[in-house]
């Protein structure tokens, strides 16, 4: 695209409320390509008539909005290339132009490519169904397919050349059914000569009845799985159907864009929040299968004064430290935990500390609760009670962990008051200290959304944790079912999906950090030593950037077990895993 398009943010002065700050939002945000002089000179000659009209017609009573509305219901002032058309709101500004052609500005990491508002059923080809435009204000496209049909729905083409969505590879699409049942509504993405299966992108679309749904679909997965003969760079044609039926369904969609994982959290990035966050406690490592087994040295690993030194010389911030209390702590009132025990764990914390570590205590592997939440809640709470009172003098440098991964029978509801209970209990000796929590199911991303946290508490951190897929990083593990071993050989390189995906689930944890103002603790992630060396370092590598780059502290599970970055037998250091989890 050549020449200059630019607009005269000098409105007429009859009153119109518009912005600066507007035009640049509208201009950036859409994205369209160019057309000829003729074109854009009638396109301009209109809008000035129309405005010019609507104008001399104003009364004293004149309201901008009206005009705005009145002369968007009549015309449009759009940028074409063949069937790809994006209407750019000028909100009846002076439209100059100047060169050859026009060249309209988009944001790099947002294009639109269905935007009921800039286009016409025209610009739409109806597969046995009948759409038409409908509303003003929020305009959608209104779908109607006939029963007993296959595949009712509609399609677009993309411009010349095709949609390049290699820098925006999140497509968002959404929806409103107005039919009375629910439907299922597929989005596709094919390439040029695609078959229906090579050459496409596709994702299913569950929309309840009378409801509005938003569908995420990565470029290049079809239905979960990631498809190696999709093109994303080549995106021919898009296209939204439904599944035959024997009945008729209605729906509309509001918008199809895609965007970029780095759009999604732009204002976060932008925000004093971000500005502000630290890393919390930084580069971290998890001493696991020590102290949260049933015993010490029981899972093949004891921890040695040495080996802290040896972490810290290395380059880490801080430790993990699992504790499996429950196991060393009576069944009846007062529920006390075992003298000898509290002393081990208190040399583990001391002699980390002395060496410069920090140290995120927690209670680990607490069976119990996960199965028998609200009888355990007591003893619980006990627990926590002695922990508090025993680590009540040591400096901010020590944090607690409520609870690792709540999952099972331990719900968010319940969790959600447990949590508030165990805060308020350790607040009574510790006031200042830092409190890290989790949602539940594992901790994961996905159980952020039913997550409470504490009101009012400056110094509380959410914690999540990170093994996706689980096909890389648990291939092999003995622990999970047979299908483990049929994993056993998965590689992970790095793709665009795979990126995306990593991407896309630490953003859900840096907008909820941002939401709720907490920083954000990568507790756990990992590779089980089965899984090719390779994958294991290309893997970790991202996770450990990506995380970085959303200013989250990390604790690497773990340092000589089977996940290790330490040899123990070797007594060396898995170099180019050590150096994907401490790489600047």
């Amino acid at each position: 695209m050549s020449g200059n398009y630019f607009v005269n943010e000098t409105l007429f002065e009859f009153g119109l409320q518009s912005t600066k700050s507007e035009l640049d939002y509208r201009r950036r945000r859409n994205h369209c390509s160019a057309r000829s002089n003729r074109s854009r000179a009638a396109d301009t000659k209109q809008l000035i008539r129309k405005t010019k009209e609507i104008a001399g017609s104003a009364s004293s009573t004149f309201q901008p909005r009206v005009v705005a509305e009145a002369f968007f219901a009549s015309n449009h002032l759009m940028c074409t290339s063949t069937r790809h058309v994006t209407r750019i709101f000028f909100l009846v500004a002076l439209v100059v132009g100047t060169g050859a052609s026009p060249t309209c500005l988009a944001s790099p990491g947002r294009i639109n490519l269905l935007d009921p508002g800039s286009i016409s059923p025209d610009d739409v080809e109806a597969i046995r169904s009948d759409i038409r435009l409908t509303g003003l204000d929020e305009p959608e496209l209104l779908v109607k397919t006939r029963a007993d049909e296959d595949y009712p729905g509609i399609a677009i083409s993309a411009p010349a050349g095709g949609w390049n969505l290699t820098d925006t590879p999140i497509v968002e699409m959404t929806v409103r059914n107005l039919s009375d049942h629910s439907i299922d509504v597929l989005l596709t993405l094919a390439n040029p000569g695609s078959d229906g299966r090579n050459g496409n992108s596709a994702e299913k679309l569950h929309v309840p009845e009378g409801e509005s749904a938003t569908l995420r679909l990565i470029v290049g997965v079809w239905y979960g799985s990631e498809s190696r003969t999709f093109d994303p760079s080549q995106v021919a044609r898009l296209s939204v159907i439904v599944d035959r039926s024997s009945r008729s369904h209605s729906f509309s969609i509001l918008n199809i864009h895609a965007t970029s994982p780095d759009e999604e959290i732009k204002p976060i990035l932008q925000s004093d929040y971000f500005a502000q966050l630290k890393p919390f406690f930084g580069k971290g490592l998890n001493i696991g299968n020590t102290l949260d087994a049933p015993n010490e040295g029981e899972w093949g690993g004891t921890i040695h004064d040495e080996q802290l030194k040896l972490i810290r010389q290395t380059g880490f911030d801080s430790i993990r430290l699992p504790v499996n209390w429950s196991a060393h702590a009576s069944n009846r009132p007062p529920y006390r935990i075992d003298a000898s025990f509290k002393k081990r764990v208190k040399h583990v914390v001391n002699e980390a500390m002395k060496q410069g570590l920090r140290v995120v205590l927690n209670v680990h592997h607490y069976d119990e609760i996960f199965e028998k939440p609200r009888t355990q809640r007591e003893r619980f709470l006990e627990l926590w009670r002695q922990i508090a009172s025993d680590y009540a003098d040591y400096p901010p440098e020590l944090a607690f962990e409520i609870l690792n991964e709540p999952h099972a029978k331990l719900d968010s509801d319940f969790w959600n008051e447990l949590l508030l209970d165990s805060v308020e209990l350790i607040r009574q000796t510790n006031p200042d200290r830092w409190i890290v929590i989790g949602p539940v199911d594992w901790n994961s991303v996905r159980g952020l959304p039913a997550l409470k946290l504490p009101q009012n508490d400056a110094r509380i951190a959410l914690t999540v944790h990170y093994y996706s897929p689980m096909e890389v990083t648990h291939q092999g593990a003995p622990w999970l079912d047979a299908s483990a071993k049929k994993w056993i050989g998965t590689t992970w390189t790095n793709t665009l999906v795979e990126r995306t995906r990593v991407q896309m689930d630490f953003n859900e944890a840096l907008t909820y950090g941002y939401e709720h103002k907490v920083p954000i603790y990568l507790g756990e992630f990992g590779t089980y030593q089965d899984a090719p060396f390779d994958s294991r370092v290309n893997w970790t590598r991202a996770v450990v950037e990506e995380a970085r780059r959303r200013k989250m502290g990390y604790a690497y599970w773990e340092f000589y077990s089977n996940f290790g970055l330490y040899d123990p037998e070797k007594k060396a250091w898995r170099e180019p895993l050590k150096k994907a989890v401490l790489s600047p």
